[in-house]
């Protein structure tokens, strides 16, 4: 039939995309043996932490050294969009999506370096997946609504590539000018 016809595909096809991101991505740090509890019993809060709004959205405190730590995953502006294209997925029942997410949150979230882990930026590829759903859906309608919604988004999206830049280039430096006097050992 039809249906197996395409879970024999897809399977296959998932499990190499899972083979070769993991093998090619090095900074993927499962949890030792000896460690596994305490793994086990940081996974809620660390998983819940991943998913939270203000993670997605507000602050990132994944990166000590590699990063902007008060912008979010996600630009804020993009919330309705985010909304959209995961009521666009799970109403289509693209599941497999959502799948490769929150594999790559469970890679993070049972990180031994957590919150200092990369695993869940592979996951960015299957959020903007998302968020282009949600374009799609808004844009879809055609009423002077959504022209209007995108309009104003390009605004917005631009007065926030602004902020970030300027953050990122003159009070980043700055905070890693002032930490540096910190560092007693190479990382």
């Amino acid at each position: 039939s039809l249906f197996s016809r395409n879970i024999m595909f897809k399977i296959p096809f998932y499990m190499a995309i899972l083979f070769t991101l993991i093998n090619i991505y090095p900074h993927i740090n499962l949890p030792a043996s000896s460690n596994v509890h305490n793994i086990l019993m940081n996974f809620p809060a660390n998983f819940l932490t991943l998913i939270s709004p203000d993670f997605l959205f507000f602050h990132n405190p994944s990166f000590w050294w590699g990063g902007v730590r008060v912008w979010g995953w996600i630009y804020f502006p993009l919330i309705i969009n985010f909304l959209a294209g995961i009521y666009f997925v799970l109403n289509n029942k693209k599941f497999d999506i959502l799948f490769f997410v929150i594999f790559f949150l469970i890679l993070s979230a049972i990180s031994p370096t957590f919150p200092e882990t990369r695993a869940y930026f592979l996951a960015t590829p299957f959020i903007a997946i998302i968020l282009a759903q949600g374009f799609y859906f808004i844009h879809w309608h055609k009423n002077i609504w959504s022209r209007l919604y995108i309009l104003l988004l390009v605004f917005v999206l631009t007065y926030e590539m602004t902020q970030y830049f300027h953050f990122y280039l003159i009070h980043f430096p700055q905070q890693i000018l002032d930490n540096a006097s910190k560092i007693y050992e190479p990382f």
